[in-house]
């Protein structure tokens, strides 16, 4: 008997069901990924109104995040990101402008990079190549990355930091983006990662020191009546921490801190509570899709913080307007896209579609 092989017919059955049956198994895969990202979303999101209510209880009010640039929609932004200086408008809706209105109240505290060699020459690296992808060259880009491996891993220090910074003395946190007082520089006890970046920082001629905090009144050394950012510095990274966590407006925090637990990137241990998301060391590096870089001097850094994203890697948003006695967090959903709740769409002469489109699959699960 004769061995009669598959006829073409036949073949392409088989293949339409194998076709068939790995699609569903895709879409399968798609719907719990989704699945899981959503979960991951709302339980943060609790976390974080939770933190708030504690802090709500504690000041009176939720975090008075103070503007990062402006809520207008219809600012130009730079390749960064960053609203421009001169006011400049857009007619129609662009998702970057948005984008940065939207993040005007950021969730991020940043703060400079701790000091070593080896770390100063990653961010230096680091900031060459996304000085590289800014341009738009990728030919420049792919032949750059072939040879920096280096550029994979993270960092921990800002390169010169008084080098970068033309007029140390100005209020313009564009322009002196030494620290971002995010939403989570108010739920953390700031103090203990404001103090640790390069000494140079300390010498009391940043605007943001001063317009930010004030000086505390000494509680542990006899004799002297304001305890500077010197001394907190040093008692930070000499072993006494515990000197500035006594202070009220620090030791306050460690009421909320458990629920912080495992959600916070790159974040720290505050208080015995690891609050860092497992896995995360780095605060960026150049896969990260959503970099924050800053501009200055000429050239381009980027800063240490601390961040909460939503199952879909995206920053949370943020909104509370004076008095603070309210305030808005949510999630921009799988697309990433969002529309600020401080603008009713119907209002918009143009781009009501496309507003929609980003608000469809938000997740707002707190509202207060």
């Amino acid at each position: 008997m004769t061995k009669r092989g598959f006829t073409l017919i036949e073949l392409l059955v088989v293949i339409v069901v194998l076709v068939t049956l790995m699609a569903i198994v895709f879409r399968l895969a798609g719907i719990i990924g989704g699945q899981e990202a959503r979960a991951v979303t709302i339980k943060r999101l609790q976390c974080l109104e939770n933190a708030l209510s504690g802090y709500y209880a504690a000041f009176g009010c939720y975090p008075p995040v103070k503007l990062h640039g402006s809520r207008n929609i219809y600012l130009n932004v730079n390749k960064w990101g960053i609203q421009e200086d001169d006011g400049s408008k857009s007619s129609s809706l662009s998702w970057s402008s948005v984008n940065a209105a939207c993040r005007s109240q950021p969730i991020a505290a940043r703060y400079p990079f701790s000091s070593d060699q080896k770390t100063r020459d990653m961010i230096n690296a680091v900031a060459a190549e996304l000085m590289r992808r800014a341009s738009s060259d990728e030919e420049v880009y792919e032949s750059y990355r072939k040879n920096s491996a280096v550029l994979s891993q993270g960092f921990d220090t800002l390169e010169d930091p008084s080098g970068q910074i033309e007029e140390p003395g100005e209020s313009d946190w564009r322009k002196t983006q030494i620290f971002k007082f995010g939403l989570l520089s108010y739920l953390l006890p700031r103090y203990l990662f404001m103090t640790l970046g390069d000494r140079d920082l300390y010498d009391g001629t940043y605007a943001q020191w001063t317009d930010n905090n004030m000086e505390q009144k000494m509680c542990h050394e006899a004799g002297e009546n304001i305890y500077g950012w010197d001394n907190m510095r040093d008692d930070v990274l000499g072993g006494h921490s515990a000197y500035v966590t006594m202070i009220p407006s620090q030791s306050v925090c460690a009421r909320w801190m458990p629920n912080l637990k495992g959600v916070i990137d790159c974040g720290k241990t505050f208080f015995g509570i690891d609050t860092r998301v497992p896995g995360t060391y780095s605060p960026i590096n150049v896969d990260n899709p959503y970099p924050e870089v800053f501009p200055g001097n000429g050239r381009q850094y980027v800063l240490d913080g601390m961040t909460v994203y939503d199952g879909w890697g995206h920053e949370f948003y943020y909104y509370s307007p004076p008095p603070y006695q309210s305030y808005r967090l949510w999630s921009a959903g799988p697309d990433g896209k969002t529309f600020p709740p401080w603008i009713d769409v119907s209002s918009l002469s143009s781009g009501k579609e496309t507003a929609g489109a980003w608000m469809a699959d938000d997740i707002e699960n707190l509202k207060n």
